[in-house]
């Protein structure tokens, strides 16, 4: 993984294939094993966020 660029509003990275799967894998594990009453305490982040963000891996 490399940093590309940062601001205050987004970071940009460069993933390898590899490092893009764990990623994706992940957040396919958390949407299947964290109940959804603590989805967003425990990930920070809703489950439509989380599934808009693997929609965008998988564009």
């Amino acid at each position: 993984m490399q940093i590309v660029s940062r601001n205050t509003e987004n970071i940009v990275l460069q993933l390898s294939s590899e490092e893009a799967a764990l990623l994706v894998n992940a957040l396919n594990e958390s949407l299947e094993s964290i109940e959804d009453w603590e989805f967003d305490i425990r990930m920070g982040a809703s489950k439509e966020q989380v599934e808009r963000l693997l929609a965008a891996f998988n564009a």
